[in-house]
């Protein structure tokens, strides 16, 4: 009763379009969940996306949910998620994504999910990894274990979505930074591997190296959202 008394005083609004929500809805108007742009064929080996690590590394899937378009929807969404402190809308896309993989039986490909990791600096000052959410919510939905310490990353750089850096710059700032602690967790694991949004691809590259070189038996990518060309 009293959460209902504090929604009258300060309603609810959709993260995506910002009107109030109803009674039952929760981050996300019924509305702007029907309007999220989602890619088609989940699962089925994202072509424009897994093109990124073609001769990079052997990766064996790479698929991603939302189609990310600057000043769209989906870049609300992400801003909302990571910079205004709102690790719930991971959380929800995470378990949307996962449901709609479920239904194609991806669950059977993979045995662990591991989100990328942040940097303890940036974790401290975030307060959390905008990952870890999307993670929670695949595992949730797809009936799979997720390992949010299995991959650390042990260095610190500077995010590369602000830099204007080539694709060869990126790769190299993200050269060497990721690494296993404990190999126990992912070896001979089928990994799906998650990232919040995939522009050239180097930080998962950086990532699945470390994995497969760790002992993973493969991985997968799987990303909440992609820049659409």
């Amino acid at each position: 009763m009293f959460a209902s008394f504090l929604n009258l005083i300060f309603p609810s609004v959709c993260c995506g379009c910002k009107q109030t929500l109803v009674q039952g809805e929760e981050n996300l108007c019924v509305q702007c969940r029907f309007a999220l742009p989602t890619f088609k064929n989940l699962g089925s080996d994202e072509k424009s996306i897994a093109i990124k690590f073609y001769g990079k590394v052997p990766i064996s899937q790479a698929n991603a949910y939302l189609k990310f378009t600057r000043g769209g929807m989906v870049q609300t969404l992400l801003h909302e998620l990571k910079y205004n402190n709102r690790p719930e809308i991971g959380l929800l896309l995470g378990q949307m994504f996962g449901a709609e993989l479920a239904q194609i039986g991806y669950q059977q490909n993979i045995d662990l999910i591991v989100p990328v990791p942040l940097h303890a600096r940036k974790l401290s000052n975030r307060g959390f990894n905008q990952c870890d959410g999307i993670a929670q919510g695949l595992s949730e939905s797809l009936g799979v274990a997720w390992n949010k310490t299995a991959l650390q990353k042990t260095k610190a750089t500077a995010s590369l979505s602000k830099q204007k850096m080539n694709t060869f710059e990126r790769v190299e700032a993200v050269n060497n930074v990721f690494e296993i602690k404990e190999t126990a967790p992912i070896y001979q694991k089928r990994i799906a591997l998650i990232d919040d949004v995939i522009t050239t691809g180097a930080t998962l590259e950086a990532c699945a190296n470390s994995l497969l070189s760790a002992g993973a038996a493969s991985v997968n990518i799987l990303c909440l959202a992609a820049k659409t060309l």
